[in-house]
C-alpha cells in the first residue's frame, strides 16, 4: 500500500480532530480547495452550509453546500470550523472572533485559545537574525530554500487574488463564469500533484473548450504569478552567499508549476539560477506536506551522508516534517506572518475584498521583505524614511481618493478639475499620474492647479455687503494692525494708533473695532477692485473656459468656502470633490452648489465619523505647497503669496513623502488590472490601515516629521509642527 497523498492526510487529519462531532451541525469557513476536497470525504458529518469573506458569495452553492452568511451560522449552527489553509487561521479567526458559537481550526484546535494575550513583542521569532541564518548555511553541505513566500514573495495578500484574475480575464475574453472556482477546485479531479498545464487539460473536459483557449488560459496564469512575484532581497543575499561558499543550493517547491517555468520566475525577479537544482512536486510527483519529496531529495545519490539544511516559511511542510528526514531547518517568516505578528497585525482582519488583499500586499512587501527587519523592535512597525512614510500612510488612501474621483467626475461628465491651492499641489501632480495608467483613455480631463484662498476668493467677491461682512468677520487671532494687513491688504496709520497694537479675537471683537475697520473705507472700497480685476486677468489668461466647460473642484474639505466663492467670480456652477465635507444642511454653501465627500458615511453628513476628518492635521500638514498662502494678484495677474515658512522651507521632506505616493500608485495600478477601475469604488481597508499607522502602532524617525507644520495666516495662527 503506497504513501498517503497530502490531500488523504488532510481528511485524515480532520476526522481526527473532530470524530465527536459527527452530530452537531458544521459551518464550515472557506470556500476554497481544501473544502472541495473535505467535503466528498465526510458525508457522515452534518455540514449545514459553508462561510465566506466576499458578501456576494451568500447565496451561492458550492460543492453541493450553499454559502450562508455569518448570521444564518450563529442561528443553525453549532459550531465553525475554518477549513483555509493554517497561515490564515488567526486572520479568519479574527475576522470573525466576536461570533457567538465557537470556532474551531481544522487541526481541532479551538481558535480563541490560539490567539496569544501577550503582546506582539513577545515572539520568539524575532529572536532569528541575518547573521544566524549564515551560521546555519555554514555547517551545511547543501542549503535547500523554499520558493514562495521565502525566496520570492507575491505583492497580494492571498494567493485567491490571481484566481480572482484569472476569473475576470476568463469572463471577459471567453464568457466562462466562475472559471476561480473552476481552477480552484481542479486539483480534487487530477492525480496527486498534476502539473498547471494537467490541470488545464482537465478544465478543457470540464468546459468543453478548444486546445487554444485552453493554452491562452494556461498562459495568462502563468504571466499572472509572474507579475505579482517580487523576491525578498535578504533571503536572496543568503543563498548568494551560500553560492559563494560552495553549497549545493536547491529549491523545493510544492507547485503545479515545472522547475523550468519557477526558474523563469526567479529570473524574472532578478534571482539568477545558475548552479541551483529546483525541485517541484509536480515534476517529482512528490511533496513536502506528505514528506515524500524529502524521502526523494535524501535518497538522491550525490547528497547522501551530506548534511542539509532547508529553509522555509511553513511550519509544518517546511521546519517539523523535514526533521523526519534528517534535515536541519531554519524557520523564515512569511511577509504575510510578519504583518499578522507585528504592531500592526490587527489590519488583517479588516482585509476583505481582491483590493484590500493587494493593498496590504504592497504594504507587506514594503515593511516586511526582509524576514528580520522587526529582530530589534521586537515587532513594532518602524518608518524611518521620508518616502516610507508617504509610501504606507498616504499612498493608500490618496489613491482609493483618486479612484473615487476619477468615477465621480465620469459620472458628472466633468472635463475640467481646478485643484485648488495649496492643498491641490501634490493632488494634482499624482492624479496626472494616476492617469496615466488608466487603460480607458475615452475619459480624459483637464487638470489644473488653481491659485485661491478664501482671503483672495473672498477679497474679489467683496463688492457686496454680505461678502465683506464675512471677509471681516472670518475668525482671525492677532494683533489689529497685522489683522488689517492680512485680511484686508491694508497699512494703518494713525487714524487707529489707539488700537494698531492691541490684540484681537475675530469675530468676538468685531463690535470693538468695526468702526475702525471703516475709517479705511475707501481704500479698502479701492483695493477689492483693483483685486477682482487682477483675479479675473490671472483666470483669463490660464484658463480657457467656456459656456460649455463643467467644471469640478478638488479640495481637502470642509465647507467648501473656496469653491463658493470661485463659483461667484466665474458665475459658473462648480461640483466639489473633497475628502471630507460638511454635507448637512447647516452648510449654507448648498443651497448654491454642490459638494461630495469621499471618505465618508452617506448617513455621515458631518464627516463626524470620518477617520480622515478626524486626522484633518495629518493631511493638511502635507497636502501644501511650496509657496505661501495665496494673498491676492498683481495688476498683472501675477500671484502674491505669504512669506515662506518652515513647511516650505523644509519642502523637500514632503516632496520625498510624494516620491513614496506616486510609487504606490504605480505598484498597485501596475497589479490591478486598470480596465476594472471604475469598479473598483468603494472604500476598503486602507482608510483602517491609516488610522492604524497614526495611532501610536508604528514608530517613525524625527527627520521625516521636520517638515510637517501647520499655518493659517488668514486666520492668524501660528506653525504648529505635527506630531503622531
Amino acid at each position: 500500500m503506497g504513501r498517503k497523498t497530502k490531500f488523504e492526510i488532510e481528511i485524515d487529519n480532520f476526522r481526527t480532530a473532530f470524530n465527536k462531532v459527527k452530530d452537531k451541525r458544521i459551518a464550515l469557513y472557506g470556500i476554497g480547495r481544501r473544502t472541495s476536497t473535505l467535503l466528498p470525504a465526510i458525508p457522515d458529518y452534518n455540514v449545514i452550509g459553508l462561510l465566506d469573506k466576499e458578501e456576494a458569495s451568500v447565496g451561492m452553492e458550492f460543492a453541493g453546500k450553499r454559502v450562508i452568511s455569518l448570521k444564518e451560522a450563529e442561528k443553525k449552527a453549532d459550531m465553525i470550523i475554518i477549513n483555509s489553509d493554517p497561515s490564515n487561521y488567526e486572520i479568519i479567526y479574527r475576522r470573525i472572533a466576536k461570533c457567538k458559537i465557537p470556532v474551531y481550526y481544522a487541526n481541532g484546535k479551538l481558535g480563541e485559545m490560539c490567539i496569544s494575550e501577550d503582546t506582539y513583542s513577545h515572539n520568539e521569532y524575532w529572536n532569528a537574525t541575518y547573521e544566524k541564518l549564515l551560521e546555519r548555511i555554514d555547517n551545511a553541505d547543501i542549503v535547500s530554500f523554499d520558493c514562495f513566500d521565502t525566496l520570492m514573495m507575491r505583492y497580494c495578500f492571498s494567493p485567491e487574488n490571481i484566481y480572482y484574475e484569472l476569473a475576470i480575464n476568463a469572463k471577459n475574453k471567453y464568457g466562462i463564469e466562475h472559471f476561480d472556482n473552476i481552477r480552484r477546485n481542479v486539483t480534487t479531479r487530477c492525480a496527486n500533484n498534476a502539473s498547471l498545464l494537467e490541470m488545464y487539460w482537465s478544465i478543457k473536459e470540464q468546459l468543453c473548450i478548444s486546445k487554444k483557449i485552453t493554452m491562452e488560459l494556461y498562459e495568462y496564469e502563468i504571466a499572472t504569478e509572474t507579475k505579482y512575484c517580487v523576491k525578498r532581497n535578504k533571503v536572496v543575499e543568503a543563498m548568494k552567499y551560500a553560492i559563494s561558499q560552495n553549497k549545493q543550493v536547491l529549491v523545493v517547491s510544492d507547485t503545479p508549476y515545472l522547475s523550468v517555468q519557477i526558474q523563469r520566475m526567479l529570473e524574472h525577479v532578478g534571482i539568477e539560477c545558475n548552479n541551483i537544482k529546483i525541485y517541484t512536486s509536480c515534476e517529482a510527483k512528490a511533496d513536502k506536506e506528505s514528506g515524500d519529496i524529502w524521502e526523494y531529495i535524501t535518497n538522491v545519490p550525490t547528497y547522501r551522508g551530506k548534511r542539509i539544511l532547508h529553509v522555509g516559511d511553513n511550519k509544518d511542510s517546511d521546519i517539523e516534517i523535514p526533521h523526519k528526514y534528517g534535515i536541519e531547518t531554519f524557520y523564515i517568516m512569511s511577509a504575510k506572518q510578519m504583518m499578522v505578528s507585528s504592531s500592526i497585525g490587527r489590519i488583517v482582519e479588516n482585509a476583505r475584498t481582491h483590493t484590500d488583499n493587494i493593498c496590504l500586499g504592497i504594504i507587506a512587501e514594503k515593511l516586511f521583505n526582509n524576514p528580520f527587519v522587526l529582530a530589534n523592535t521586537k515587532g513594532k512597525v518602524e518608518i524611518e524614511r521620508p518616502d516610507d512614510y508617504g509610501f504606507c500612510v498616504y499612498g493608500p488612501v490618496i489613491l482609493r481618493f483618486f479612484i473615487w474621483l476619477y468615477n465621480q467626475a465620469i459620472e458628472d461628465e466633468i472635463n475640467q478639475l481646478l485643484f485648488l491651492s495649496r492643498d491641490g499641489y501634490f493632488l494634482k501632480e499624482d492624479f496626472d499620474y494616476f492617469l496615466e495608467y488608466i487603460a480607458d483613455k475615452k475619459y480624459t480631463f483637464i487638470n489644473h492647479y488653481f491659485l485661491i484662498s478664501r482671503r483672495a476668493a473672498m477679497m474679489a467677491n467683496a463688492m457686496d455687503n454680505e461678502t465683506l461682512n464675512n471677509l471681516i468677520n472670518f475668525p482671525y487671532n492677532g494683533y489689529f494692525a497685522d489683522y488689517m494687513k492680512s485680511r484686508l491688504n491694508i497699512v494703518v496709520d494713525s487714524r487707529t494708533k489707539d488700537i494698531n497694537d492691541k490684540y484681537v479675537i475675530i469675530p468676538t471683537d468685531i463690535h470693538k473695532i468695526i468702526n475702525s475697520i471703516y475709517l479705511y473705507e475707501k481704500e479698502i472700497e479701492n483695493e477689492i477692485s483693483v483685486e477682482r480685476i487682477s483675479y479675473m486677468k490671472y483666470i483669463t489668461s490660464n484658463f480657457n473656459m467656456n459656456e460649455t466647460t463643467k467644471l469640478g473642484c478638488v479640495d481637502l474639505g470642509y465647507y467648501g468656502t473656496n469653491q463658493y466663492y470661485l463659483q461667484k467670480i466665474l458665475g459658473k456652477k462648480i461640483i466639489g470633490y473633497c475628502l471630507y465635507a460638511c454635507l448637512s444642511e447647516k452648510n449654507e454653501y448648498l443651497k448654491q452648489m454642490k459638494m461630495k465627500g469621499c471618505f465618508q458615511d452617506r448617513e455621515d453628513l458631518e464627516a463626524k465619523n470620518s477617520v480622515l476628518k478626524k486626522k484633518n492635521m495629518v493631511l493638511e500638514t502635507f497636502l501644501t505647497a511650496p509657496h505661501g498662502m495665496v494673498r491676492y494678484f498683481d495688476r498683472n495677474g501675477r500671484v502674491v503669496c505669504e512669506e515662506n515658512k518652515k513647511s516650505q522651507h523644509h519642502f523637500d521632506i514632503k516632496i520625498r513623502v510624494n516620491t513614496g505616493i506616486l510609487r504606490y500608485i504605480q505598484q498597485y495600478l501596475t497589479i490591478v488590472n486598470t480596465d476594472a477601475i471604475k469598479c473598483e469604488a468603494n472604500m476598503g481597508v486602507e482608510v483602517t490601515l491609516f488610522e492604524l499607522f497614526l495611532n501610536g502602532a508604528v514608530d517613525y524617525a524625527d527627520n521625516i516629521l521636520d517638515g510637517f507644520y501647520f499655518d493659517n495666516d488668514f486666520c492668524g495662527s501660528k506653525e504648529v509642527k505635527l506630531e503622531l
